[in-house]
């Protein structure tokens, strides 16, 4: 669930990325994004992209953190939309 506060910023930026049904149909044609839930309506979670390999796995390190403002257990599906990538929070109190 989308705190309200950040509702109307979340939509705006939905707009301003202007993912179309379009765009969305044949994600699997833009590796670099990350349209839908399991990246793809195939939902098959596969990405073509090669810059990670089992040579370079081992050197990988994070590049920043997001912490979340509540405690406790939660999950979300990522979406990367040309270059930002959008989460969701649990909801509010």
């Amino acid at each position: 669930m989308i705190r309200r506060a950040v509702l109307p910023g979340a939509i705006a930026m939905l707009a301003w990325a202007q993912v179309s049904p379009e765009r969305i149909r044949n994600a699997d044609r833009e590796p670099g994004n990350w349209l839908t839930y399991s990246g793809a309506y195939n939902g098959q979670r596969y990405s073509p992209l090669a810059e990670i390999t089992a040579g370079n796995v081992g050197r990988l390190q994070a590049a920043w953190a997001y912490q979340i403002q509540q405690t406790g257990k939660f999950s979300t599906s990522p979406l990367a939309i040309d270059g930002i990538l959008y989460i969701t929070e649990p909801g509010g109190e």
